[in-house]
């Protein structure tokens, strides 16, 4: 999201300058990363769905910057940022809630802890951290990093040995989820 964050300034800041170059630059850049998260979620069809409402509206958004359409291209940036809305929500629906859960937050965060949505292989930057006392429900392990899922209804992958049981307040280094 960050990565698309940035790249939608710069194509903001293109379309308040009428730079067709730099909207298009940034565009292309949005559709390589957007190849990424094709196989984020394979099964939920409505995020299916937003990810092709976005390469459309990105394509459309290159093919204006191309023809020099600044109104065309001001369109097809609104469509490309009302899909990553509608994207956003239909992620949050689809992320179970923990409030009232308590039973279910079984680690507690031992200090600032980075976390990945994608995996720690993701190759970029991680996409956040999580603060020391952060409470998780773990779904599974993934080698010595594990999926997470906070009690604010963030998944991410954080590294096991940086949570601690709630319990029994001992390291999560050899305890399986």
């Amino acid at each position: 999201m960050r990565i698309k964050l940035a790249r939608s300034e710069g194509i903001l800041e293109g379309l308040a300058r009428a730079d067709f170059d730099s909207i298009r630059e940034h565009a292309l850049a949005m559709k390589r990363f957007s190849r990424l998260e094709r196989w984020a979620r394979v099964k939920n069809e409505d995020y299916q769905d937003e990810l092709r409402a976005f390469d459309q509206a990105n394509r459309d958004l290159i093919r204006q910057a191309d023809a020099k359409n600044l109104e065309g291209a001001t369109l097809a940036f609104f469509q490309l940022t009302n899909s990553c809305v509608s994207c956003h929500r239909v992620v949050r629906d689809d992320v179970p809630r923990l409030r009232g859960q308590g039973e279910r937050l079984t680690h507690i965060a031992k200090h600032l802890v980075p976390y990945y949505s994608d995996g720690p292989q993701q190759g970029r930057p991680a996409d956040g951290e999580f603060s020391p006392g952060t409470k998780f429900a773990v779904e599974r392990q993934a080698g010595s990093y594990w999926l997470v899922l906070s009690d604010d209804g963030t998944r991410g992958y954080v590294a096991a040995d940086a949570l601690q049981k709630i319990s029994t307040g001992a390291t999560t280094e050899q305890e399986e989820p």
